[in-house]
This record gives C-alpha cells, sequence and structure tokens, in this order.
C-alpha cells in the first residue's frame, strides 16, 4: 500500500498565510506489485531474496542513494512502482524512439536522419506523414509516387536519384537551372550540360548542336543574314533600329564657334555647318596659316601630292612660328584684322608663283621649294593681284637656291 501524509500548513509570514500544497498521492491505500504503503508511510518491498521494512520513503531513498523528492514525483507524477522509483528495476521509458535503418539500430530518428545527411525535423515530418524510416532518412526511394525518381546515364553508367533537387545536390549542379533547361524540352542529359541539345536551322534546316545561352534559331551568322535579308523591309527596319538606339545614346554636342546645339542626326562633332567651321578657323592667326598652307596643297596635282605629312608641314614651320615670321614682314598697317580679300586687305604673297614658268609642281623638290616659309611674304592685296605670275630676277634667284638645298 502506498500513501502520502499531507504536510501541514505553513505559518503566517509578514502577515501573509502561505498556500497548503496539494498532496502528491491519496491517502488511500492501494496494492503494488508486492510492495506496500501504508497511510503511516511505512515501505516494504522485497529486493534480490531479502525483504526490506522503512518508517518512509524518504528513508528507503537515503537507504538505496536516491533522492526522496525525486522518488515521490516519480511515484506522484509518472506512475512508478516504488522499485521504480528507488531504481531498483528499469522503468518502462515511454519515450524511446529507437529505430533499426539498413539492420543498425540508432537511438533515434535524429541520429538516424543525420548520419543520412537528412535534417532531423524532415525525417521526423516524413514518419508523421506515415513513411517508413528507410524512406524518412532516404536510405530507400519511397515506391507510393511521392517523390519523382529519376535515372541519369553518364559515361555509360546509369544513377539513379530520388529527385532532381537530389541528383543536382549531389553532383554539383544549380537546381533552378536544370529545371529551368527540363521545362524548355531538353533531356536530363542535356539538362546537366553531358551532351549539347540539338536544334533545326529555321533557313537551311540542318540539324546542330547549340549553346544555352544563345538563341538556337539559326546554325551559323551566315543563315542569320540570310534570314534577316530575305524578309521585306527588313534591313531597313534594322537600320532604323539601330540609328534609333544610337541618337538615344548620343550626347549632345555644341558648336565651338556659335555655341549652338549641333543636332544628333548630323555627324558633325565640333561645328554645326561649313561656314561656322571656316569661321572658327580664321578665327585665330594659327588657323589662318593652316588655312593658307591647305590652299597652296590643293594647288598641287593629286597624284603628285606628298600625303605622309602635314599640310603646315611643307613650309617647314609649326603654325605659330610661321605666323611669327609673317609678323616680323609686316608692312606699316598690316594685322590680322585685315587679312583676306578686298579693298584695304593684305595676302599671302609667293615670291616666286606657284604658276611660274621654272615650277614643276609634279617635281617634289620644287613643291617643297615652292611652299617654304622662306618663299612667302604679306602683300598688299592691290600689289598682290598686280603681280600675279610674274617672275622676277630675284625671285628666280631665290628659287634656284631653294632647289639646291632640298635636292
Amino acid at each position: 500500500m502506498i500513501c502520502l501524509l499531507p504536510t501541514s500548513p505553513r505559518k503566517i509570514r509578514n502577515g501573509r498565510s502561505a498556500v497548503t500544497p496539494r498532496p502528491l498521492l491519496n491517502s488511500t491505500t492501494r496494492e503494488i506489485s508486492g510492495e506496500s504503503m501504508s497511510n503511516d508511510t511505512r515501505v516494504k518491498l522485497s529486493h534480490q531474496g531479502r525483504t526490506y521494512s522503512f518508517d518512509s520513503l524518504s528513508s528507503a531513498a537515503r537507504h538505496f542513494g536516491v533522492n526522496q523528492s525525486t522518488a515521490s514525483r516519480r511515484i506522484a507524477l509518472r506512475g512508478w512502482t516504488v522499485k521504480q522509483a528507488l531504481e531498483l528495476e528499469p522503468a518502462e521509458n515511454k519515450n524511446d524512439q529507437r529505430i533499426t535503418v539498413n539492420d543498425k539500430q540508432y537511438k533515434s530518428i535524429a541520429d538516424a536522419a543525420r548520419e543520412f545527411g537528412v535534417p532531423p525535423r524532415k525525417a521526423a515530418s516524413r514518419i508523421r506523414k506515415g513513411w517508413t524510416a528507410e524512406e524518412a532518412v532516404g536510405a530507400v526511394l519511397k515506391s507510393d509516387g511521392c517523390c519523382n525518381p529519376i535515372t541519369v546515364n553518364y559515361q555509360g553508367r546509369s544513377y539513379q536519384y530520388r529527385s532532381i533537387h537530389a541528383a543536382c545536390k549531389e553532383l554539383g549542379y544549380d537546381v533552378s537551372l536544370v529545371n529551368q533547361r527540363i521545362r524548355k524540352g531538353y533531356t536530363v542529359e542535356e539538362a546537366f550540360g553531358w551532351s549539347l541539345p540539338v536544334a533545326v536551322c529555321e533557313e537551311c534546316g540542318e540539324q546542330y548542336e547549340h549553346n544555352y545561352n544563345t538563341a538556337h534559331r539559326f546554325c551559323s551568322a551566315i543563315c542569320t543574314s540570310r534570314n534577316s535579308r530575305s524578309k521585306p523591309g527588313r534591313k531597313k527596319q534594322l537600320n532604323e533600329y539601330q540609328n534609333k538606339r544610337y541618337l538615344s545614346k548620343k550626347k549632345q554636342q555644341y558648336c565651338k564657334h556659335c555655341g549652338d546645339p549641333i543636332p544628333k542626326e548630323s555627324r558633325a562633332r565640333c561645328f554645326c555647318d561649313t561656314t561656322c567651321k571656316a569661321a572658327h578657323r580664321r578665327s585665330t592667326p594659327e588657323g589662318r596659316a593652316m588655312v593658307f598652307a591647305r590652299q597652296q596643297v590643293t594647288r598641287i596635282p593629286p597624284n603628285a601630292r606628298n600625303k605622309s605629312i602635314r599640310s603646315i608641314e611643307h613650309t617647314g614651320k609649326s603654325a605659330h612660328d610661321l605666323t611669327a615670321y609673317i609678323e616680323s614682314l609686316w608692312s606699316p598697317g598690316m594685322t590680322w584684322d585685315n587679312h583676306g580679300r578686298g579693298e584695304g586687305t593684305w595676302q599671302f604673297d609667293h615670291i616666286m608663283p606657284m604658276k611660274g614658268s621654272d615650277v614643276d609642281l609634279l617635281n617634289p623638290v620644287h613643291q617643297r621649294a615652292i611652299m617654304d616659309y622662306r618663299n612667302l611674304r604679306p602683300m598688299w592685296s592691290d600689289e598682290n593681284k598686280e603681280k600675279s605670275n610674274a617672275v622676277t630676277p630675284a625671285a628666280r634667284r631665290l628659287f634656284n637656291k631653294l632647289v639646291k638645298e632640298f635636292s
């Protein structure tokens, strides 16, 4: 018979009364497999052929080395017998989760799941759904159609996996990429990249292996261009699209001379038209010298021109040095403001005219001599017009000297 007497209420402390604890067991007695506890909490039990009698459960607990409160909770809350509470016989473990997988016993489903590389929560969820222990930890494939097992053929061998996800995890592939390729109609081997997919060219009709990253419509660039040109108006449509895209990305340019914005449709980059371009060149002395150098080069026959050097280099000086040389030869009243054509202006003059009787413009030596800076001088427009192509003895001597120098 087992019973525990209720304890007396606690004393009142600081004006407050403590709550009387509830007895762990009713005061009634009951028989438990030969052991008995009466109302006076006497404990009688037999163990290993001997009979023990104790005045209380605490005495029995002290005798067998068990905590008295632990023994009381085991009897009251878990329903253990006195022998089980005093650890004289093993108690029934209601939470025993030992399982057997492939003839090997594990303490719990969590240990088996860790052994097979499956998250313990996932394995427990599968068991609650009715899966077997082997199916929950992935030791065998589930045969009820819940999974989608696949077979992969690679290098003459076949490999079986529970699903696409399991195969990708085992082989180290991106799951989303493989699923995307399978949805497009690729085979499992093509989705994993072990064999390139085959497509049919829309232009020539031949089969070819294509890359996943390109649009597989044509087998080559030749078929692509043929298809684009064969459609009426396709070439014009492409050109309009390319021009529109180019203009949308092109930055706004402004004229260097007048400052007006240059239309994006124009190919000009620095000036809005040729008038501004010519005016900008003549706005500085160096620009005027370079314009004159280009003009004298254009008077040489095209098949005899030396195109390997710049026009200003034919004079033997740079644009800045040439302007300084011309300024040193100025007559009173000459400035860059009155350079040009018309009354009261001055011009560049060749001392030996380019159309002189002794000049052969097809001869490179004569070209260098006639365009050299020493054959240039500033002259008033009226005097230059009156002189025309006349050759003086001094001009002939200078020309012969330069020809002899450049020969």
